[in-house]
């Protein structure tokens, strides 16, 4: 049975600060800032590089976990902030990429199974290739970052049938190549983003899923002309967008109305440099499926007529029709608008909804100049967007006073609705998992998850449209619509794009989901067994041993630890005071008294809502 959802409070409440200090009254809001307890000035950093280090890694990872922590705020205590960052993102950058297309293969040999196999469902182990690489995987930087560019250059198999078949062409099944499509991505999370144009661009996934595979050149006569939809798409979601933009993404006006970027002629002329695109292999233009290799171009199908691209550029007649597509991504890429349009973009998905221009425009910077003279270098933009000012700068140094004398703590003050965003369904159900050392009790010990869409709204790989699970500028109904957006923002315009699945369907089945695993400390599934060679049924293990411990000691300390892990320390005194009193009303022992604080925690609006 479902606890009653924490009341909401605004008024007078006890809180205080460890080590010796009295009670003391302050007036709380909803807005209030959260403290933890510092007695001296090494307590004080001490405290600070925790908090600094959680809120981090909540945006460079799928979600922080205790070690982590500790190890980071350690180095951060020790060398500041920014070199600590600096350092951990190269770090990671440097590891070897974790492959979901070599972990899907494991899988499916560890299971008994081969990648061809009809009905025993193979295709799940997509699926569980990514939850587990997400939730164990090491590389976790390079993960996060393709878990956003998927975001960006988006295909689904949702309605793609030959994106789960398993028969096998050219040695491997159509299943697969999904996963092909996403290890590419995780390549590039650390490469350039030109090069990512080309590799999505002639992904024959991508191929597929918007219909620029077998693109034919125009035949007037017979009343056929080229596919439009990649065109349409590599402008308007992977480059430069519809409306030109200035370089901290403020709108371009012309007479008072947005400037757009390109036209449907544009549309029609980019439509004939993608044209002649077929699968590898065979000789033929027809030839059969191909999901493994980059798709190439069968020079008879190609429109070679001289084409205009953007801003007065051109295509000359009967060149090759690869340097056709490369000349209109290096159009595209070397556009005004690609710098400040991906900025934003990423920084959406890495940190926040509603970034500054100022924020859009040292981004943008570093995409067009990584200091070395390469535009679009990738490691240089995630280091721009995660060691931003705006990014890190949310803690601030709290004075007490006392009866004995000045004593130390740690404020985290909530910066306001436009430094906010809601958490996706996703990374919040992969940082449960993460924070508390989740184990699978498979043979194999790997995470066995499946689609999870039907009970959070988000799952990979099944994005309902090329538009992603929610628009960019999606803005809910009701008070955000009138929402005054200040001066800092591009565009005065305040949008938050993750509610547009966060539906009170959705979010009731997630908190459903929360309470039954947190509740058991297990992540419970039933795996599709068809020939009784794997098991019916996993247990992933959640560890509260820590966290049982601090509820029979400290209830307190438990919500402070639970702050920190969960909300990066965002999490208000009113909030915290209100969980602790509604533990204390119900007759539990320390282990249900941590689960009930744990889901509380979880299900609280300073854990969904990231500042």
């Amino acid at each position: 049975m479902m606890h009653d959802a924490i009341p909401r409070r605004s008024a007078a409440f006890a809180w205080r600060l460890a080590v010796g200090l009295a009670a003391t009254l302050l007036v709380a809001s909803q807005a209030s800032a959260g403290t933890f307890a510092a007695t001296t000035w090494s307590d004080y950093r001490t405290v600070r590089s925790q908090v600094e280090a959680a809120q981090f890694l909540t945006r460079a990872t799928f979600g922080p976990t205790k070690a982590d922590i500790a190890t980071l705020a350690e180095d951060i205590r020790r060398r500041g902030r920014r070199r600590a960052l600096s350092d951990w993102i190269d770090a990671e950058f440097a590891k070897p990429p974790t492959y979901h297309r070599d972990m899907a293969y494991a899988m499916v040999a560890d299971d008994g199974y081969t990648p061809t196999q009809a009905g025993v469902y193979v295709e799940r182990y997509r699926q569980t290739a990514w939850w587990h690489t997400a939730v164990a995987g090491d590389d976790q930087l390079r993960q996060r970052v393709a878990w956003a560019l998927s975001q960006i250059f988006v295909i689904s198999e949702v309605g793609q049938a030959s994106f789960s078949d398993t028969s096998p062409t050219y040695g491997h099944p159509g299943w697969i190549g999904p996963a092909n499509y996403y290890d590419m991505l995780v390549d590039h999370a650390g490469g350039n983003y030109r090069d990512a144009l080309t590799d999505v661009t002639l992904s024959p996934i991508m191929g597929v899923y918007l219909s620029h595979l077998k693109n034919r050149k125009a035949d007037p006569a017979i009343g056929r002309f080229p596919d439009e939809n990649y065109a349409r798409e590599v402008m308007q979601l992977f480059t430069i967008g519809t409306r030109e933009l200035s370089a901290n993404g403020t709108v371009r006006l012309r007479r008072g109305r947005p400037v757009a970027t390109y036209d449907n002629d544009d549309i029609k002329e980019f439509a004939r440099v993608f044209t002649g695109l077929t699968n590898n292999g065979g000789a033929g233009f027809f030839s059969g499926r191909n999901f493994e290799q980059p798709m190439r171009m069968y020079e008879p199908e190609h429109d070679a007529d001289a084409k205009a691209l953007l801003r007065g550029a051109t295509i000359p007649a009967g060149q090759p029709g690869l340097d056709d597509i490369s000349d209109a991504l290096d159009n595209l890429f070397n556009h005004p608008n690609c710098p400040p349009f991906v900025a934003r973009l990423l920084i959406q998905r890495l940190v926040k909804s509603n970034p500054s221009k100022g924020y859009v425009y040292r981004v943008a910077r570093a995409f067009r100049n990584n200091g070395q003279g390469v535009r679009g270098d990738m490691k240089a933009v995630v280091k721009a967007i995660l060691t931003d000012r705006e990014a890190t700068n949310s803690c601030r140094r709290l004075r007490v006073r006392g009866p004995g004398g000045s004593l130390l703590g740690l404020e985290v003050r909530p910066r306001g609705t436009e430094f906010s965003s809601l958490r996706e369904p996703v990374l919040r159900y992969t940082a449960l998992m993460r924070a508390f050392d989740a184990a699978s009790d498979y043979p194999t010990g790997r995470i066995m998850l499946e689609s999870v869409s039907k009970t959070i709204g988000q799952s990979p790989y099944q994005s309902s449209s090329v538009f992603n699970f929610y628009l960019p500028d999606h803005t809910p109904q009701g008070t955000m619509m009138s929402y005054r957006a200040s001066r800092r923002l591009a565009n005065r315009q305040l949008v938050a794009p993750e509610f547009q699945i966060y539906t009170t369907v959705f979010a009731n089945k997630l908190a459903n989901l929360l309470h039954a695993d947190i509740y058991d400390a297990s992540v419970d599934r039933t795996i599709y067994n068809p020939l009784g060679q794997t098991p019916d049924a996993i247990a992933i293990t959640l560890d509260f041993s820590e966290e049982e411990t601090l509820a029979a000691a400290d209830m307190d300390g438990l919500l402070a630890h639970l702050d920190l892990l969960l909300c990066s320390g965002t999490m208000s005194d009113a909030a915290r005071a209100i969980i602790v009193d509604a533990i204390a009303t119900e007759s539990l022992g320390p282990q249900e008294q941590a689960r009930l604080a744990i889901m509380l925690v979880m299900t609280s609006p300073d854990c969904a809502v990231a500042n």
